[in-house]
């Protein structure tokens, strides 16, 4: 079921993929793709997924996919807010258990998945290759403070220099 909510005047697209039979209240995942992704880089694993019976809902953040934006200028906190409007979409179904969410999140959408696990009730968390961002570039695009920029890159080394794990990165 093709969906359509609005974050900041802006439209936002996104997909059910649900059992082929609805019981009662179901087990919500809300997918969030990385930058520069959209919400068909889920769909296998929301078919696979509701074939055991769960409700999978899929969207395109701003400037991505179909809907509406433009990727250079949305902050890091804009994705988030599109990720916490579309939390709160899908709790907003009949037939989704609000107490029963988990979240799917991929690169970038990994990072906004344990944000949004901080301001909204979340059972499960997985990510996959999440990224980590500096805060003070949130109100930032990521587009211009990721992998390419010195600062970031600087920043993740420091990071992983004082995580005792990562020995031979100096």
């Amino acid at each position: 079921m093709n969906e359509t909510f609005v974050v900041n005047k802006q439209h936002l697209q996104g997909v059910f993929i649900t059992p082929e039979i609805l019981k009662g209240k179901n087990h919500g995942i809300l997918f969030i793709h990385g930058l520069t992704g959209h919400k068909e880089s889920s769909y296998q694993y929301a078919k696979g997924l509701a074939k055991m019976g769960y409700i999978s809902f899929l969207f395109d953040m701003r400037g991505h996919g179909e809907s509406d934006g433009d990727i250079h200028i949305i902050t890091q906190k804009d994705f988030l807010d599109d990720a916490l409007a579309a939390y709160d979409y899908l709790t907003g179904v009949e037939w989704v258990d609000k107490d029963n969410i988990s979240i799917v999140g991929s690169s970038s959408g990994g990072h906004l998945a344990t944000l949004v696990s901080t301001k909204r009730k979340v059972k499960n968390l997985v990510m996959r290759a999440p990224a980590d961002y500096p805060n003070e570039v949130f109100d930032k695009s990521p587009m211009e403070n990721g992998a390419d920029n010195p600062k970031v890159m600087e920043w993740r080394k420091k990071v992983a220099i004082e995580d005792k794990r990562y020995k031979n990165l100096n």
